[in-house]
């Protein structure tokens, strides 16, 4: 029996010696990951000069707006600047001139611009506050009553929702409903 078992050891296994498969898979897709590479740093430098005319942009509509001091400057502002933040607050500072000018109606189409184009602006709830006041002044006590309203429903507001409390208690009190003025008045002294 001994004599049908060779002396000799057998291997169990081979050990290749070749590349490793992720050396043939860059091999075989060098130029690819070269051109994504290249293509992702031009995209990223592309974002980055991109951010950075944007801020350029946003800081000199800034600027155009502190240097503004009249109705002329205030609509060069909110007319050159297109989206940018300081055309959006520049609208309100716009209608407040133009109502001291006495350009009522174009104060009120203003405000009305800003709020329906502006509803996530963190000026809204003052916009319409101010919208609410102009219309009190006109006499356009429904207009008025609704923007009033709105402050009041809007939970992120509730820094002018006073305001917009007595605004309501006047108009209310105004049109003789004087139990609906004191329930607007004692609203705000509970709430607030």
């Amino acid at each position: 029996m001994s004599a049908d078992l060779p002396n000799t050891p057998t291997p169990l296994a081979e050990i290749s010696q070749g590349p490793s498969a992720f050396e043939q898979f860059l091999d075989r897709n060098q130029k690819n990951l070269v051109i994504l590479s290249i293509l992702a740093a031009l995209g990223a430098a592309g974002v980055i000069v991109y951010r950075g005319i944007e801020k350029s942009h946003e800081e000199s509509a800034g600027a155009d707006l502190v240097r503004a001091k009249d109705l002329a400057a205030l609509q060069s502002v909110v007319n050159n600047n297109g989206k940018t933040l300081a055309s959006r607050s520049a609208q309100i500072l716009l209608a407040d001139k133009q109502w001291a000018d006495n350009q009522q109606d174009a104060a009120i189409a203003t405000l009305r611009k800003f709020i329906a184009e502006n509803p996530g602006h963190l000026a809204i709830s003052s916009a319409q506050a101010s919208l609410g006041a102009k219309l009190m002044v006109q006499g356009k006590a429904g207009d008025a009553t609704k923007e009033f309203e709105a402050i009041i429903d809007n939970p992120e507001a509730r820094y002018i929702a006073p305001y917009a409390l007595l605004c309501l208690g006047d108009l209310a009190a105004s049109a003789g409903d004087l139990d609906k003025a004191e329930s607007h008045y004692k609203r705000i002294k509970t709430d607030f």
